[in-house]
């Protein structure tokens, strides 16, 4: 329905079914399709979560919903209904609403918030409202990865989005900011939680890694068009998938969704300090958009025209930013080591008379960023990025100045130089991409930052012989433990270890660590854990690599997937007891001349360790794509 429709239609209206579903539809499509199709699973959503409160928004929704499931035998529907637990009768008022959608023959959870954590009661705490939220969405989370949900839905409607708009204008909000509530979002406040945020999924994401190599081996890297072949087939495991969250109510007003109730005897709480200026900044612009008291330039048609110009804004902003993605090359990126080649052109090349403007300009670098940053995404303001622009988007008399390193969004930027020697021999860096012109001047190699002294990223293992993996994550339930045993680390990598049968193992890839000590796990009746870490790569641990069999050949890969300083962002997996290394498991290197093996103990008897990893989601479909980095379909 469009607003022109909605702000002439005066008199209260039930919403429909029909009204509902294309509301839907046409959210969903507009989220896969825009930003240049970068939102692969183009799959319609049909089991759904609704996210229910008892109050007349979350009813008419559970009443749209229950007939939409009525009539389309594919849709699926289930409430989930948080209790808060923050005051006696949340429990008592949880299960009347429960009930009441039980009436609707509409499949319910209530989820119980933990408070156990606190050391004093959730009344006390002085940001009650944003450790509520942040259990709620996790508890959502996790509900509705138990029930395989494909999209969360919510009952905003139209004058929460005026409303939210209305209170960011207060509070200085400009541009993008007031482009109110988005009808399609990720779930918040589950980051690093497997199965929920970008993670639902994993996809095969093309790498210049020239692929597997055994260092217990004397087989070397391959080179010239062999190795450029290894890298055309290399793949590597990346996580994908975000729950989305959808608004289908956001076009229609308050009173319509009252209608919605009273037209089909919906029951609803209605909570009285909602409508008490008083007590909260929204309930005082509530009351005054109600009783018509704002200025006309702040009403609801000048805010619903306000809200539309700036998603306006942002659309096309996006697609500046993708015109100027398109100027910029990707010459090898490697999710196996966090890094990656980047042309950046000159401000000269941009394709017409128009100068880019520095914020588009700062969406893009941003965007690139992200591809290999240690933060998730859009987690530094474009701001930050404006003073960057002219040090990789630089014209000419700007590229014949030497460029020094720097870092910016979690991320080091290293020029890429060659020695007149390379150049004499006619030799080319892999990763160093060309821009538009054909010149190499311009190119950066990007990677995480370096570690700050003594904040190293760590994630425990304690293997017992049974061959599950326990950590203080972990949750009790049975049909949640695959997914508990996903853990982030440095916000880059999925990894899972555990332990698989020896047999299994020798016709996979070099993923597993043999059992050192066949058969004597039997005569321990109580075999002890082993504790793994997995950390950085540090220069200690280079002293051990060392040990094993063609150590120069292991050098000259390291200098080629992850050079300089880089290498000390890889992830390894170490024995803690001490501190030598094992695996590189995102390279599927283990260390078989590691001493190590030689005293890890007893371990389970014709069982190996066996690890799995993913790259984090990244958005190949639209950025690597633009760039010209072809993507594995």
């Amino acid at each position: 329905m469009a607003i022109s429709e909605i702000l002439h239609h005066k008199k209260p209206t039930a919403i429909t079914v029909s009204q509902f579903v294309n509301s839907f539809q046409r959210i969903w499509h507009d989220s896969r399709t825009r930003g240049g199709q970068r939102a692969r699973n183009t799959r319609f959503p049909s089991r759904l979560g609704l996210a229910i409160s008892g109050g007349a928004d979350s009813m008419a929704l559970a009443y749209l919903c229950r007939e939409w499931e009525k009539s389309t035998p594919e849709v699926t529907v289930t409430a989930f209904i948080v209790d808060h637990r923050a005051r006696e009768e949340s429990s008592r008022e949880a299960a009347t609403v429960a009930s009441w959608l039980a009436d609707m023959n509409i499949t319910t959870h209530i989820l119980p918030l933990d408070w156990s954590s606190l050391t004093t009661s959730p009344q006390t705490l002085p940001a009650f409202e944003t450790h509520a939220r942040r259990l709620r969405f996790q508890a959502l989370g996790r509900a509705c990865r138990a029930a395989a949900i494909d999209a969360l839905l919510t009952g905003h409607h139209r004058d929460d989005a005026v409303e939210t708009t209305l209170w960011r204008l207060c509070t200085g909000a400009r541009g993008a900011g007031l482009a109110g509530i988005p009808e399609c979002t990720g779930i918040p406040e589950c980051h690093g939680m497997f199965g929920v945020v970008g993670s639902r999924g994993v996809e095969l994401l093309r790498s210049a890694y020239p692929g597997p190599y055994p260092p217990h081996s004397h087989s070397r890297v391959g080179s010239g068009q062999q190795q450029q072949q290894q890298q055309q087939q290399q793949t590597a495991p990346m996580a994908t998938g975000t729950l989305p969250i959808i608004r289908p109510l956001l076009a229609f007003p308050k009173s319509d969704l009252l209608a919605t109730c009273a037209t089909h005897r919906i029951p609803f709480v209605s909570d009285p300090t909602n409508f008490d200026p008083t007590l909260t900044p929204r309930n005082a612009i509530r009351s005054l958009l109600a009783q018509q008291k704002l200025p006309r330039a702040l009403r609801e048609g000048s805010v619903l025209g306000l809200m539309g110009a700036s998603r306006r804004l942002i659309r096309t902003a996006e697609e500046e930013s993708e015109r100027l993605l398109r100027l910029c090359g990707v010459g090898g990126f490697v999710p196996e080591t966090g890094v990656v080649g980047v042309g950046f052109p000159s401000l000269a090349s941009c394709g017409d008379s128009r100068s880019v403007h520095t914020q588009i300009q700062a969406l893009a670098l941003r965007r690139i960023t992200e591809l290999v940053s240690p933060f998730p995404d859009n987690h530094f303001p474009l701001r930050a990025f404006e003073p960057f622009v002219a040090r990789v988007f630089r014209g000419k008399q700007e590229q014949e100045q030497e460029e020094q390193p720097f870092t910016l969004g979690g991320v080091l930027f290293q020029p890429l130089s060659f020695s007149q020697a390379q150049q004499k021999k006619g030799e080319e860096r892999s990763d160093a991409p060309k821009n538009s012109n054909g010149s190499n001047q311009n190119t950066w190699l990007l990677s995480r930052q370096p570690y700050m002294k003594n904040r190293l990223p760590a994630l425990d293992f304690h293997l017992c012989t049974e061959g599950s993996v326990t950590t203080p994550e972990r949750q009790e339930q049975e049909q949640e433990q695959e997914q508990e045993q996903w853990h982030l680390w440095d916000n880059r990598y999925w990894f899972r270890v555990g332990w698989s049968s020896s047999s299994s193992s020798s016709s996979a890839p070099p993923k597993s660590i043999p059992n050192p000590n066949p058969g004597i796990s039997s005569q321990n009746p109580e075999p002890p854990k082993i504790h793994l870490r997995l950390r950085p790569l540090q220069k200690s641990d280079l002293s051990i690599l060392r040990q094993i069999a063609d150590p120069k050949a292991l050098t000259r890969l390291l200098a080629q997937v992850s050079p300089g300083r880089t290498r000390f962002t890889i992830p390894v997996l170490v024995q803690v007891l001490e501190e030598i290394p094992l695996v590189l498991p995102t390279l599927d290197l283990w260390l078989p001349s590691s001493p190590a093996l030689k005293h890890q103990g007893r371990w389970p008897e014709g069982k190996s360790l066996r690890w799995e990893w993913r790259y984090k989601m990244v958005d190949r479909a639209g950025t690597l794509r633009l760039m010209g980095w072809e993507t594995e379909e």
